[in-house]
C-alpha cells in the first residue's frame, strides 16, 4: 500500500483549506495532492484514484480493481475516522455498500466537507448510511441549501438560501428563523425543492407565511413575520457571498502581523465622525492602503472596486546640510528623502492635506490600478488579493506591471503606527492640514 496526504480547498477566490486526508492505495494512483472542491473536480479526483502509470513518463491507465482507504490525519487511534472505496471491474463500493459513481461523488463531497467533525469510524459509517438512504435531491439541498424566492413586505421579490437538516430517518427541517424550524417528510421536502425550481406542485410560489401554516398548522404573528423576513433577507445569496468575503478581511488582520485593519474618517468637518474609507493597511517593504467606501452589507462584485495607494510617514529630515534645512523653513515645505536613494523624495508644503493617527503624519500617494482577471469578484476578495500582493511587494514588484513604477516608493523611513488598543489593532486615520508648527517640530528633530 502506498500512503500520501491530499488537501482539499474551496474552489472560490479565497481558496480556504477545507480538510486534509491521509490515503492508502493499492496502486500508484495518478492523483494531484492539492484538490479544489466542486462536483467536476471531485469526480475527476475519484476517477484518477483508480488510474496508475508504470513510470514517471508513461500514460496513466485505468485499473479494473483497486482499494483506497481515507484516514483522518494526526489520529493514530484504532477507531480513527476512515472509509474505504473499492473498485471491482466497473462497480464501486464504499465501506461495503454498493454505489454508483454519480452518488459516490456526492457522498465523497459530503464526507470531505464534514471530515473534521467526525470523532470515530462509527460517525463516518452513520454519515454514509444516512446519505445512501436519503434521496439525492435532499442530500444536495443539505450541502448547497435551497434557493427560495419570496415576496417582501414592500412587494419586491427576493432570493434567499434556506438551511436544511436531517431530523429523523425520513424527516428533515428547514430554518425560517433562528431556532424556528419547519418539519417536512422526505416526500414533502422533495416536492418543495422541485417547486422552488419549477413551481409546478402545491408548494409552487408559496409564501413563507403559507408554508409555515401548511406544515405547522399555525399562523405566524405579525412580529414573527418581521423576524422571519429579516432573517431571510440576511441569508439571501448575495449577502452570504458578501459576508463570507468580508470575514476574510478579519482573518488576514489576525493571521498576519503586518496587515492591520484601516479606517479613514471623512475629510469634511460636518462629517468628521463618519468613516469614509475602510479596508486594510499593509506593511511590506513599503506602506500601502487598500480601501473601499461601500456600506458594510452592500453586495459588490467587480474587477476593481477598491482603492490601492502607497503611503509614507512624514519623518524629520535625515542628514541634510544646514542650508537645505534653512531653505525649507524659508519656502515653507518639508523635503522627505529615501535614505536608500537620495534621488527619490517627496515634498510636503505647509497647507497641504495629510493624514494622521494622532501620533504620526502620513503622505498618501496616488492610486495604483490593479485589476482582477474575473469580472465578478466579491469586495472582500478584491481587498484580500491586493493585500497579499502588497505584503510581499518587493518580490512582486517586477511581476505585476502596474507595480513596477512603484519601486522608488520602497525603502522610506517609517515610525511605529499608533493602533487602537484592542484585539483588532485598528489604524484610525483622520485628515488634517500640514502646518508651520508641524514643519518646525519636524525640522527641530532633524538628524545632522
Amino acid at each position: 500500500m502506498r500512503s500520501r496526504v491530499v488537501s482539499f480547498s474551496s474552489g472560490d477566490n479565497r481558496n480556504n483549506l477545507i480538510s486534509r486526508m491521509s490515503i492508502n492505495t493499492s496502486i500508484d494512483s495518478y492523483i494531484s495532492l492539492r484538490q479544489t472542491m466542486g462536483e467536476q473536480n471531485c469526480s475527476r479526483f475519484l476517477r484518477d484514484c483508480f488510474k496508475e502509470r508504470a513510470d514517471r513518463w508513461s500514460t496513466a491507465t485505468t485499473v479494473k480493481n483497486a482499494i483506497i482507504t481515507f484516514h483522518q490525519i494526526d489520529n493514530t487511534s484504532e477507531d480513527r475516522p476512515k472509509f474505504t472505496i473499492i473498485k471491482s471491474n466497473r462497480t464501486y463500493y464504499i465501506n461495503g455498500e454498493r454505489i454508483s459513481m454519480k452518488n459516490l461523488v456526492g457522498l465523497f463531497m459530503n464526507l470531505v466537507t464534514r471530515w473534521k467533525t467526525f470523532s470515530n469510524s462509527d460517525d463516518v459509517d452513520e454519515a454514509i448510511l444516512n446519505y445512501l438512504e436519503t434521496p439525492p435531491e435532499i442530500n444536495h439541498a443539505i450541502i448547497n441549501k435551497i434557493n427560495y424566492r419570496f415576496i417582501k413586505e414592500d412587494g419586491v421579490g427576493e432570493n434567499t438560501l434556506l438551511n436544511v437538516q436531517l431530523t429523523g430517518k425520513d424527516t428533515v427541517a428547514i430554518e425560517l428563523y433562528t431556532d424556528m424550524w419547519v418539519d417536512f417528510t422526505f416526500k414533502e421536502i422533495v416536492m418543495f425543492i422541485r417547486a422552488c425550481k419549477t413551481g409546478s406542485n402545491k408548494y409552487g410560489a408559496i409564501s413563507y407565511q403559507e408554508l409555515y401554516h401548511m406544515q405547522i398548522g399555525e399562523l405566524l404573528t405579525t412580529s414573527e413575520e418581521k423576524l422571519v423576513e429579516a432573517f431571510l433577507i440576511q441569508n439571501k445569496a448575495s449577502n452570504l457571498v458578501t459576508r463570507r468575503s468580508m470575514e476574510l478581511i478579519d482573518k488576514l488582520s489576525k493571521q498576519f502581523k503586518n496587515i492591520k485593519k484601516l479606517q479613514i474618517f471623512h475629510r469634511r468637518p460636518e462629517f468628521r465622525d463618519e468613516i469614509q474609507y475602510k479596508g486594510l493597511y499593509v506593511i511590506g517593504r513599503g506602506r500601502w492602503s487598500v480601501t473601499h467606501s461601500y456600506e458594510d452589507d452592500q453586495h459588490v462584485l467587480g474587477r476593481q472596486n477598491v482603492s490601492t495607494r502607497f503611503m509614507h510617514h512624514i519623518v524629520p529630515p535625515l542628514y541634510m546640510e544646514d542650508d537645505v534645512i534653512e531653505n525649507m523653513l524659508e519656502e515653507n515645505h518639508l523635503l522627505v528623502e529615501n535614505p536608500e536613494d537620495k534621488n527619490q523624495y517627496f515634498n510636503i508644503t505647509v497647507g497641504m492635506e495629510v493624514l494622521t493617527d494622532g501620533k504620526n503624519l502620513y503622505y498618501q500617494g496616488s492610486g495604483i490600478c490593479i485589476d482582477q482577471t474575473d469580472n465578478e469578484v466579491s469586495l472582500g476578495d478584491q481587498i484580500a488579493s491586493r493585500a497579499m500582493l502588497l505584503l510581499f511587494d518587493y518580490k512582486n514588484i517586477k511581476s505585476v506591471s502596474t507595480l513596477r513604477g512603484m519601486e522608488p516608493n520602497l525603502g522610506f523611513s517609517n515610525f511605529e503606527e499608533k493602533l487602537e488598543d484592542d484585539e483588532d489593532e485598528m489604524l484610525n486615520l483622520r485628515y488634517t492640514v500640514f502646518t508651520r508648527q508641524h514643519l518646525e517640530n519636524l525640522i527641530s528633530q532633524a538628524v545632522r
